[in-house]
């Protein structure tokens, strides 16, 4: 074929010299932007480079929801901020959408089918409004208890099914049953149903996907939600919630996302934990860490941040790090 090797060979060698360069670069470039905590985004055929802060600035958060946020943002910062309830037409706009069943629909969107994750997402959002003694959550406390399996689990309808759900309400998957009901117990036990025999018996499921160093079966969010529930219903100190902080604890600091940190935050402030606590500490010092410059925090969904923003004040308030407005 006229193909002379030698040639051949040292050709090769230069191609895979320059792409080892290439990939070397890049990985420069990439720790780069992780250790000095840099971040590109497109605005609009714009490059922007956002900055993180070098500490956690609660007053810069709060201007940025108020500058940032829609209305009724704003409006929900302000509840969490002065502990006022929402007003009438903010309240009655958003329980228009409550199902007759008492939960509510797939995606907040009016006439679907109850979701279980969408109904305890409404009980934050009514907590957010200092709305929680609202006849509406009776409602919706019917609803769960009247939906949990024989097995102490909760798990969404195979209803939904037809808007594609993400992973972690997928029904028929045993992931997302435990997660579920590890965030309907813990609601349930939040709105003090602890004596409740359908609590004891989602606390014998859990357990059952519990692992001998105390870290739950599934998703990451499970732990923090689950340590909490179990922690309301056996205190702090039973094996099973620390053996799930200590599992997230050995999380890489630089895997969390701020909107994880500030559920797992709340979620530990529910159940009686306070920034005395040595876990409380650990997690607010990576969240210390995680702010941008113009005061917003990263979230798992893109373009969530102003929601993400709120829930991490939230916490801080919760914590009493935030005085009273």
């Amino acid at each position: 074929m006229g193909w002379r090797l030698e040639p051949m060979f040292f050709w090769i060698i230069r191609s895979v010299n320059y792409w080892l360069t290439e990939i070397i670069f890049l990985g420069i470039a990439m720790s780069f932007f992780k250790v000095f905590g840099k971040k590109e985004e497109k605005e609009e055929g714009e490059v922007v480079t956002k900055k993180l802060r070098p500490s956690l600035d609660t007053n810069l958060a709060i201007e940025f929801v108020r500058k940032n946020g829609n209305q009724e943002q704003k409006e929900r910062l302000e509840c969490i901020l002065t502990g006022k309830k929402a007003s009438d037409e903010r309240l009655t706009s958003f329980l228009e959408i409550q199902n007759p069943d008492g939960g509510f629909p797939y995606g907040f969107q009016k006439g679907r089918p109850s979701s279980i994750m969408d109904t305890l997402l409404a009980l934050v959002r009514l907590e957010d409004y200092n709305a929680l003694d609202h006849e509406s959550v009776d409602r919706i406390t019917r609803f769960l208890f009247s939906i949990q399996n024989s097995d102490g689990s909760w798990e969404e309808s195979a209803i939904i099914e037809q808007f594609n759900p993400p992973s972690w309400m997928k029904p028929g998957d045993l992931k997302a049953r435990v997660l579920t009901t590890a965030y309907t117990s813990f609601w349930l036990a939040k709105l003090n149903y602890l004596d409740r025999d359908e609590l004891h018996e989602a606390m014998d499921f859990l357990m059952r996907f519990v692992h001998p160093d105390g870290h739950f079966y599934g998703f990451l969010h499970t732990n923090w939600i689950g340590a909490s529930f179990l922690a309301m219903m056996l205190g702090k100190d039973h094996w099973a919630v620390r053996g799930a902080l200590s599992y997230l604890r050995d999380v890489p600091v630089d895997s969390w996302v701020p909107s994880q940190l500030g559920w797992l935050l709340w979620s530990l402030t529910s159940a009686g934990f306070s920034a005395r606590d040595p876990e409380i500490k650990y997690f607010l010092s990576i969240l210390n860490r995680k702010q941008w410059e113009d005061g917003s925090f990263e979230s798992e969904d893109k373009g969530m941040e102003v929601e993400t923003t709120i829930e991490i004040i939230k916490a801080l308030k919760f914590l009493g790090l935030i005085e009273k407005a």
